[in-house]
C-alpha cells in the first residue's frame, strides 16, 4: 500500500542494519492485482486489497519459486509518511492500520498459507510519525527476534530516518528539476 511503499526506506534500512534480508515484492500490476486480490473480504478499501495481493504473490511467486521467506512484514500502520505539514494528524485509514488482521484472515489459519509454508506474520504496530515512540515500537517487533541489543536498535531507527531523509531530499531535488523545465517550457523527461 502506499503507506508502506512511503515508508519502505526505513524499514529496509532498519531491517539491513540489524543483518536481515529483505525481498520486496515487484511494482503493483494488473495481473498480480487479479492474481491475488480474490483473497479479500467482500468489500475492503483498495489498498488492503492491493496488500493482499503483493503476499499473495510474495507467497506464489518468490517463496514457491526457489527463494524461501522465513517472515512476512505487514505492519500495523497508525499513521502515514508525509510530506504534509502544519496538520492536526496524519492518521491511517483504519482498514489500512487492520491490514494485517486481514492478511492472518486471509493466508494465516491454522494449516493456512503461512503455516505450511513455515512463514511467520511480523505485524508490530509502528506510529512511524512518532519518533518518541517508534524505537520502542521497532525494538520490540524486531530486534529481539534478530537477538539484537536496544542500541542496535535504536541504531537501525536513526539508519532508518537517515535513508527516510535521503529519499525526500532526492524526491524534492527531483520534483525541483521538473518544475524549472516545466517553467521553461521544456517536458520533464
Amino acid at each position: 500500500t502506499l503507506c508502506m511503499f512511503r515508508a519502505a526506506p526505513f524499514f529496509r534500512a532498519y531491517l539491513e542494519s540489524l543483518g536481515a534480508e529483505v525481498v520486496f515484492s515487484p511494482y503493483t500490476s494488473e495481473s498480480m492485482w487479479r492474481e491475488g486480490a480474490r483473497h479479500g473480504a467482500n468489500d475492503p478499501c483498495f489498498p488492503v486489497k492491493v496488500t493482499l495481493a503483493h503476499v499473495h504473490h510474495l507467497l506464489y511467486r518468490v517463496h514457491d519459486r526457489g527463494a524461501p521467506l522465513d517472515a512476512l512484514f505487514v505492519p500495523h500502520f497508525t499513521h502515514a509518511v508525509t510530506a504534509v505539514r502544519h496538520v492536526a494528524d496524519s492518521a491511517s485509514c483504519p482498514v489500512v492500520t487492520a491490514a494485517p488482521l486481514l492478511v492472518q484472515s486471509a493466508f494465516g489459519a491454522p494449516g493456512g498459507e503461512l503455516e505450511r509454508r513455515r512463514i511467520e506474520l511480523l505485524a508490530p504496530v509502528v506510529t512511524i510519525t512518532r519518533r518518541d515512540r517508534i524505537g520502542d515500537q521497532m525494538y520490540e517487533g524486531f530486534a529481539k527476534r534478530f537477538g539484537r541489543s536496544r542500541a542496535d536498535s535504536d541504531g537501525a531507527v536513526a539508519a532508518g530516518f537517515e535513508a527516510l531523509e535521503q529519499i525526500d531530499a532526492q524526491l524534492v531535488s527531483r520534483g525541483r528539476e521538473v518544475l524549472d523545465g516545466v517553467e521553461a517550457g521544456r517536458w520533464p523527461s
